[in-house]
């Protein structure tokens, strides 16, 4: 080993921080060491920091340093290119902690195949001298993966942990238009800007398991779950959820499952408006086998108008039956896996009331033909509740009103009035 004293100045390329410092070559391999009298590559820089590095190349793009492996690769042998290498220690935090190599290496790997094969850039790092993890790679066709090696997209991350992982926008500033979201642009009238697999939250190919927000054409956009019995939910507060659409088109507020098959709305609560006419279609064109209300009267004199409070904290049928599938769940096993949705419960207004009982009702118009029209029946009354459509029992009350009216004419003309 031959050790020589020297001030580093290369033509065009100075070192300021290596003015005077140690240079160790073997003769017998010609690798050379700054800061180590053992080099083990042709070239290794130990406990140095090289400042100041100016390079004279011209107005055009030039090697300012050139790692290169320019042996062929053949069929059974391929060949890397050679590493950028950068390993220190990691911090110990007390003196007691056991201090640990890091190592970052850059390198380009080779990628086989049959007709044109490539190449990526790759970034991997090593702990305690472990082997190599890769962390991001850069593929010749332009594709960036972050925690794959095999990116299909312009950009790709994955995270194979049991934690969040997330795609961070942070924007420190305090300014009024400060911005710190993502944005994606699409081309495409029709092309996806966010698509994940709703089973594992990560990217898939639009299938069976897809959720996609995508450009709906002309501007507009399109929340879409390919999945054809999947729900889309929508939630406040962490894990609440407060709006759900099932996959038949179903929209519920404060339900997690639909509680009568006859409604695509359905609220579990009150619902408030500026205005409380409800409009529905009623062209008589769109109507067939019209014909005049029958006795009415009858029927609003056998109803049963009543006052009453609604039991609190009362279970959805769907909601019972969750409740003791988590129970039942929970007493094979300590913990459940998976998102636990909250049983519904009904959200009843406080206080007294007023109205009618749909069993009632039922009862009243039992002989009738009106009984489907106001009232639906469950399949099972003893595990699913009844419910009333009292906007149908206007005509009934309109009809009976001018029997009534007819009534009193007739008794009035009988009177001579």
């Amino acid at each position: 080993m031959k050790k020589i004293l020297v001030t580093l100045a290369l033509v065009g390329l100075a070192f300021p921080a290596f003015a005077q410092t140690t240079l160790y070559s073997n003769s017998t391999t010609g690798d050379v060491g700054i800061g180590t009298a053992t080099p083990l590559n042709s070239l290794e820089v130990y406990d140095g920091v090289i400042e100041g590095a100016q390079l004279a190349i011209g107005t055009t793009s030039t090697d300012g340093l050139l790692l290169a492996n320019t042996t062929a690769a053949t069929s059974s042998v391929q060949q890397y290119s050679p590493r950028l290498h950068f390993t220190g220690q990691g911090w110990k935090t007390n003196s007691t902690a056991a201090s640990q190599s890091v190592d970052f290496i850059q390198e380009v790997q080779p990628v086989s195949g049959s007709s044109a094969p490539s190449g990526n850039l790759v970034w991997s790092n090593s702990i305690n001298g472990g082997s190599y993890s890769p962390l991001m790679t850069l593929t010749s066709g332009g594709y960036v993966g972050i925690g794959t090696p095999t990116p299909v997209n312009a950009l790709d991350v994955f995270n194979n942990v049991a934690a969040a992982a997330y795609v961070g926008s942070n924007n420190t500033s305090t300014s009024a238009d400060a911005e710190a979201g993502f944005k994606a642009f699409s081309s495409s009238s029709n092309g996806d800007l966010i698509q994940t697999n709703s089973a594992y939250g990560g990217y898939a190919t639009v299938g069976a398991d897809t959720t996609a927000i995508e450009a709906g054409g002309a501007g507009g956009l399109a929340l879409q779950v390919y999945n054809g019995s999947a729900s889309m939910r929508f939630g406040t507060g962490g894990t609440a959820e407060r709006m759900r659409i099932l996959s038949g088109g179903d929209v519920l507020i404060g339900y997690t499952s639909s509680q009568n098959v006859c409604c695509v709305f359905q609220v579990n609560g009150t619902i408030g408006a500026t205005a409380i006419a409800i409009t529905s279609l009623s062209d008589k064109r769109l109507k067939t086998d019209i014909a005049p209300l029958g006795a009415s009267l009858p029927i609003i004199m056998a109803l049963n108008p009543v006052s009453f409070q609604f039991v609190k904290d009362q279970m959805t049928p769907a909601g019972a039956a969750l409740a003791a599938q988590q129970k039942a769940a929970r007493s094979k096993s300590a913990s459940v896996a998976g998102w636990q949705p909250k049983p519904d419960v009904y959200n009843f207004p406080v206080g007294t009331q007023v109205g009618f009982t749909a069993q009632d009702v039922a009862e009243a118009v039992k002989k009738t033909p009106y009984l489907s029209a106001l009232v639906d029946v469950p399949a099972d009354p003893n595990s699913d509740y009844y419910t009333l459509r009292e906007g149908n029992m206007i005509p009934l009350l309109v009809k009976a009103i001018q029997e009534q009216q007819q009534e009193i004419a007739a008794m009035k003309a009988k009177l001579g009035m």
